[in-house]
This record gives C-alpha cells, structure tokens and sequence, in this order.
C-alpha cells in the first residue's frame, strides 16, 4: 500500500515538474515504479562524456551542471534544475553520452537502470515512436530558432559598430576642441623642459609626458 503511494506521488511529480511531463500517464506511472532514488554530493561527477549511458535521470532536488569539454573553445556550461531528464537521447538512440554532468549541489535524483528502461520500450511499443517524435520536434525547433538567428545577424551586419580606435573619436566641436585642449597642454608640457632635461632624455627617445585626467558628464565614455 505505501509502495503504491510512493508510486502516485512521483507519477504525480512527473506529471507536474519534469520533462516527462509529455507522456500519457500509463507511460509516467510505469517509469515512476522503477526509480530508485539517487543522492550526489556536492562536487561530485555524475556522467562523463563519450561513454555509454547506465541509467536515465532524473533531477528531483538540487543543482547540476552539463558542459561539453571543447578543444578549441570554452566549454559551454548549462546549469539543470529539478525536472530535468538526463540521458533520454542517448538511450533511445543507443548512442553514447554528450555532455558530462557534476553536481553544483548536495542533490537527490531518481535512477532509472538501463534495462529496466528498455523492458520499458518493450511493454508500451508506442512509447519510443512517441519520445522520438517529440526529440525531433524539438530538434526541429532548435533548427528553426537558430536560422532566426543567422538571418536576424545577417540583417543587423551593416549596422554594426566597429571597434573604435584609440584616442578622443568625433567630428564634432565638442571632440575637436578637447583634442586641441590635450595637444596644447602637451605640447606646453614639452615646451616647458629645458634644453639639458631634452638632451639627458634622448633625441631619439619619445618624450614622457605626465597622464592627463580627461572627464565629462555620465555617458560620454
């Protein structure tokens, strides 16, 4: 009798919070009723890329991270919160994982073993169609949304700034005339060294001239 509550409370959980939430309850009630619960301390590695998946996850409390270890770039982090599914993808397409996960936090997650989750696709034939359409819907979106993005960045090219260049930038009065107040107040500054200073400093040596502190109202940069 408490095995069966147990059992309504996590099918009930999975309805409302995780990623399964998809899934006809036949589907969320037979996977709730072989997870075993799971705990990871803070720290602590749960998959390491590039291996074959033992279990499907399930993030019930805490905090993980997923990252992709890259060679020529930096490694792109997500962090994971309650609901979350690991390894769904890689168990039904019997591939190997893609990302590593550690923990971030003390967290408690419910373990799906690798066999019990194929007698699963087993018992509900329909059930692995379903999980692959929705995997390629989403994939469809993601292709969708990134396309956007290409056009829109293609759109806003011409608008860019480039990065400026060093100095005081601007045709303005305003930018011209502060240009001119620095060269004078450098230039004096050269002028008022006496000939031995000049010499001691070298006439192939640059002058070295004192910081000049520039400011003006918030936002001119």
């Amino acid at each position: 009798m408490q095995q069966d509550a147990t059992v309504l409370a996590r099918t009930e959980w999975l309805r409302e919070h995780s990623q399964l939430n998809m899934l006809s309850s036949d589907f969320i009630e037979a996977i709730a009723s072989r997870l075993v619960v799971y705990s990871l301390a803070e720290n602590r590695r749960l998959v390491l890329e590039d291996t074959d998946p033992e279990a499907l996850y399930i993030l019930k409390s805490g905090r993980l991270e997923s990252y992709r270890t890259r060679r020529i770039s930096v490694a792109q982090a997500t962090v994971l919160e309650p609901g979350a599914v690991i390894h769904l993808e890689a168990l039904l397409l019997n591939s190997q994982t893609t990302h590593t996960v550690i923990s971030l936090a003390d967290s408690e997650l419910w373990k799906l073993e690798k066999a019990c989750f194929q007698q699963i696709m087993d018992d509900f034939p329909g059930l692995r169609q379903e999980l692959l359409q929705r995997l390629t819907d989403t994939l469809e979106d993601l292709t969708e949304q990134l396309a956007y993005e290409q056009e829109k960045q293609q759109a806003l090219r011409p608008y860019l700034v480039t990065r400026v260049k060093r100095g005081v930038v601007g045709s303005s009065r305003y930018a011209a005339r502060l240009r001119q107040s620095i060269r004078e107040v450098t230039h004096g500054e050269a002028q008022s060294k006496t000939p031995s200073e000049l010499s001691n400093e070298g006439s192939a040596q640059p002058l070295r001239r004192q910081p000049i502190l520039i400011f003006g109202e918030p936002g001119l940069n």
